[in-house]
């Protein structure tokens, strides 16, 4: 698939709702996995590798006592707080 065919492809399972729908079950599938080891442990640490916008990132501070986001690039959309942090960097070095 050339570049230009799969920017087209891409776009067009966008606005079907392709990708909200893989996001959701993701975030489903990772919560479920948090919270078997939140019954294993007192406190969690996470790390959302790709965190992108950090959306699944805030919705994993629920779920986990600290949780780290780290992307590439920096995003507008990153809130830091208490349970939360952003980092840019790429994932195959993490400083």
């Amino acid at each position: 698939m050339t570049r230009m065919m799969h920017k087209y492809v891409v776009e067009i399972l966008r606005r079907l709702g392709f990708y909200a729908v893989r996001e959701l079950m993701y975030f489903i599938i990772i919560s479920k996995f948090a919270k078997l080891l939140r019954l294993k442990s007192d406190k969690l640490l996470c790390l959302d590798l790709g965190c992108g916008n950090g959306k699944i990132t805030k919705m994993l501070s629920k779920v986990c006592d600290t949780i780290i986001g780290i992307d590439i690039r920096r995003s507008n959309e990153w809130v830091v707080n208490v349970k939360m942090d952003f980092i840019v960097a790429d994932a195959r070095k993490i400083p």
